[in-house]
């Protein structure tokens, strides 16, 4: 299946800014950790995101799905409500695709979506990371690393570095720099994945400026 097809069969298609609608503005302005998360997954702001982002995540998709398949087993963490999950376990049918979020509701998203893809419910599950210590041959995934809110130039989550140490030697994650501080962002997390015992570390030559975000997103790699 094509990246088009598969947009089309998830119902993500291309949407500006403007066609948010008044439940996905009110959910930024929530505070509070674990209800901003449920309002997030309830009010289908994800996938709005998504479809505002659909020309960066065409390429996004398609470059990350050719970094990790050669990999035969894969974990997601932090899968959200499956959107890139599915992609993978769909393409890369000769590997093992398995994800995870410690939220219900999108455990729940997840699991239809996978129905509807044509997949096994099991792919997902609900736990949280911290939780969660089996050992895959990689970890893929989308702003994993990175805390909620940003610092000023850098948004690295020790904890989530953490468990990307213990989960596996190879890490190919999607992650998200403020404009302007890309050089530094990638030097920090350069950093960090070197104090976690990873020999290589490397950053696709590619950038892309989020519409819906503002951010600019990059694919990174490390490997021990």
């Amino acid at each position: 299946m094509s990246i088009d097809d598969y947009f089309v069969l998830n119902c993500i298609s291309p949407k500006s800014r403007g066609d948010a609608s008044e439940e996905h503005a009110n959910v930024n302005d929530i505070s509070d950790y674990s209800v901003f998360w449920d309002s997030y997954f309830k009010s289908g702001l994800e996938e709005f995101i998504d479809c505002v982002d659909y020309d960066i995540n065409m390429v996004l998709f398609s470059l990350l799905k050719e970094k990790v398949s050669v990999y035969s087993d894969l974990v997601e963490p932090c899968c959200q409500s499956g959107i890139l999950g599915c992609y993978l376990a769909s393409e890369l049918r000769d590997s093992r695709y398995f994800g995870f979020d410690k939220n219900p509701i999108a455990v729940q998203k997840a699991k239809a979506r996978s129905e509807k893809n044509g997949l096994s419910q099991d792919i997902f599950i609900e736990i949280d990371k911290a939780e969660y210590y089996c050992k895959h041959e990689a970890v893929v995934g989308r702003f994993i690393a990175n805390r909620l809110r940003f610092k000023p130039h850098y948004n690295i989550d020790d904890d989530a570095m953490d468990f990307l140490s213990r989960a596996s030697e190879n890490v190919i994650l999607i992650q998200p720099s403020q404009v302007g501080w890309l050089k530094e962002t990638v030097r920090e997390y350069d950093q960090a994945f070197k104090r976690h015992g990873y020999r290589s570390f490397r950053v696709d030559s590619l950038s892309f400026s989020s519409p819906a975000t503002g951010s600019v997103y990059f694919l990174m790699e490390a490997h021990k």
